[in-house]
């Protein structure tokens, strides 16, 4: 597949379920999500994540790329009633959770030979360390200590990327 398609697809997938949630109707909500819900069915049936490594990355990619759609739509319109909506979201992220299983398999042989973290060319350990880096600063309150650690985290996710890069 090319880039510009790849990219095109990822913002599709993306603004389907965003969009309406923030201009919050429910209707168009639902239709975007069932239209993310096919393409995301086509990738599954068209990639079958169960085959091989690549194939559940890819897989687990646009997959991902539905669940987040839908859970940026439901945080768009939280203040007013997220029921529904996080309702649909949740049928949104399963296709996700079946791709992500499927790729659990293939990353127990990276770890069983240490390559995991440079998985990805490295991207692996960046969300590793801003993922630990957004678990110490929910124990912080204040904002300074906040920009420092978040700040912190990043540089050295960063740094972990180049180190794995291939």
């Amino acid at each position: 597949m090319k880039d510009t398609t790849v990219l095109i697809v990822s913002v599709l997938l993306i603004l389907l379920t965003a969009v309406p949630g923030f201009v919050h109707n429910l209707p168009a909500f639902v239709i975007g999500s069932i239209i993310d819900l096919t393409i995301a069915g086509y990738f599954l049936y068209n990639e079958r994540p169960w085959t091989g490594y690549k194939a559940s990355v890819t897989s687990t990619y646009f997959s991902g790329l539905v669940a987040l759609g839908g859970g940026l739509g439901v945080f768009l319109i939280l203040p007013l009633e997220p029921r529904y909506f996080a309702a649909i979201a949740l049928v949104d992220a399963i296709p996700f959770i079946v791709s992500f299983a499927f790729s659990l398999r293939f990353l127990k042989n990276l770890i069983r030979t240490g390559n995991i973290l440079s998985t990805g060319n490295g991207f692996l350990a960046l969300l590793l360390l801003v993922f630990i880096g957004g678990l110490v600063g929910r124990f912080l309150d204040n904002f300074y200590e906040l920009i420092v650690v978040y700040s912190g985290f990043l540089i050295m996710g960063i740094l972990a990327m180049m180190y794995f890069r291939k």
